[in-house]
């Protein structure tokens, strides 16, 4: 009779994890045994990434120009327009501010505001002492 195999332990993991695990390990470990030996990966690959830049990047240099002369001109236009926007508001308010004066001094003009100005609003009153033949309240 045979006897079932019983596993204990399982995993989640599916064997494409395990394997870009496994891939990933072997890569560093290789690159650290080729720089023990003195032989600088990063280095070579960071030449072959620089000589194909230099090849390919006049083509996208000119092409990027392009767009950025284009972005910059509508940035420019666009500054231009909102300046004359703003200054067109800071002349309708101080338009606005100086006929606010003008009223205001038309007015002190018509009516004679100084003499408003130094006189109270209360009347006066005299406040006469009354004579009380009380002796407490003398």
């Amino acid at each position: 009779m045979e006897t079932p195999s019983n596993k204990i332990f399982t995993t989640c993991e599916d064997s494409t994890t395990v394997e870009h695990k496994n891939t990933l390990i072997i890569m560093l470990l290789s690159l650290f045994v080729l720089s023990l030996l003195g032989i600088n990966v990063l280095g070579i690959g960071s030449g072959v990434v620089e000589f194909i830049t230099d090849i390919f990047a006049p083509i996208f240099r000119n092409v990027l120009d392009m767009f950025g002369y284009s972005f910059g001109a509508a940035i420019k236009h666009s500054a231009m327009d909102i300046r004359d926007g703003a200054k067109v508001g800071v002349e309708v308010v101080s338009d606005s501010a100086k006929d606010a004066g003008e009223i205001i001094m038309e007015q002190t003009k018509n009516e004679n505001f100084d003499t408003f100005l130094n006189t109270s609003p209360y009347s006066e009153t005299v406040v006469e002492t009354l004579v009380s033949s009380n002796p407490l309240q003398k």
